[in-house]
């Protein structure tokens, strides 16, 4: 989920009183607009000769920064699918009582 657009399948249920499961699935072109985003505001920080800071075209950002881009991307959809979940069980931030353990992340092509 980003900002108020679902864009992700996302589901939760408790196992008991203490513990959940969240799950989700992010298809690629999903995963596309969440790197967008994060470029776009990732350019909006950085300086890159040639360009005011915060003029930087995405595009370029992408091409320079990839590999760090797609570092924070999945950093962010793991933070929105976490959001989504806690919204289903009617829970909030607050009521975490511990950092999230996560069991799976697999990724693949598409």
């Amino acid at each position: 989920m980003t900002r108020g657009n679902k864009i992700m399948t996302v589901s939760s249920s408790r196992v008991n009183m203490a513990n959940a499961i969240i799950t989700a699935d992010v298809d690629a072109k999903d995963y596309d607009k969440i790197l967008d985003r994060v470029a776009k505001e990732t350019s909006k920080n950085i300086s890159i000769s040639g360009f005011r800071k915060g003029k930087v075209p995405s595009k370029l950002v992408k091409q320079r920064y990839g590999k760090e881009l797609q570092g924070d991307t999945e950093n962010q959809i793991v933070a929105d699918i976490f959001e989504q979940g806690l919204k289903e069980l009617g829970l909030s931030k607050e009521d975490v009582i511990a950092e999230p353990k996560f069991e799976k992340f697999d990724k693949q092509d598409g």
